[in-house]
């Protein structure tokens, strides 16, 4: 879990065992409440979020073979 006091958001990255060599990633962003703070990530920081999602995937995916659950 990640916490950014000054943007007031969470972003909790959780792995769980579903199987047999098989596991389930879940990352999930709580921003701040109200309109201002859903129209101020939509224009300016959705995308930027996005891409470095897709960097992290592609990064994970070497890191996610030798983990052990």
């Amino acid at each position: 879990t990640e916490t950014d006091e000054a943007d007031k958001t969470i972003m909790r990255n959780i792995l769980e065992k579903i199987g047999e060599n098989r596991c389930r990633l879940t990352l999930e962003y709580y921003g701040g409440k109200g309109l201002f703070s859903s129209l101020a990530f939509s224009l300016t920081k959705k995308k930027a979020m996005e891409d470095k999602m897709k960097l992290s995937m592609i990064k994970l995916e070497d890191v996610i073979k030798k983990v052990v659950l």
